[in-house]
């Protein structure tokens, strides 16, 4: 809702039309017939699997930056280390590639590291300190 030329605080818009967006993945419906419609969701956020393979990818990502900067490694040295490409690197750790188990073992290879996977709601990845 448009107040003096503005968009209304709390409200969302589009910034070039000013409309109102419409949500994704739900429908309108009349929950009691004296009401106004309702926005229902078909399903609960978490539940999407694509946003789930994006949480892995980027957990993944983090995991092998976090590890990179704890050895005080560069992008162009892991990636030597890893016979890659610093791009390959970067994409990884910005979680635009979908983790392999060849890929994860040549990481872990290259950084010096165990691989621990946390199962759970949220699985995450971890790249500890080889034991000596």
């Amino acid at each position: 809702m448009r107040y003096n030329g503005r968009e209304e605080p709390g409200r969302s818009a589009n910034a070039i039309t000013g409309r109102r967006r419409t949500p994704t993945g739900g429908r309108y419906e009349r929950v009691q017939h004296d009401r106004p419609l309702r926005w229902l969701r078909d399903r609960a956020p978490g539940d999407d699997p694509e946003r789930a393979a994006i949480r892995k990818r980027l957990a993944f990502g983090l995991a092998v930056y976090d590890c990179r900067i704890e050895r005080a490694l560069s992008v162009e040295r892991l990636a030597a280390l890893a016979g890659m490409e610093p791009d390959e690197i970067e994409r990884i750790e910005e979680g635009g590639t979908e983790p392999s188990l060849e890929l994860i073992e040549r990481l872990a290879e290259a950084l010096h590291a165990e691989v621990r996977l946390i199962p759970g709601p949220s699985p995450a990845i971890r790249f500890e300190a080889q034991a000596a």
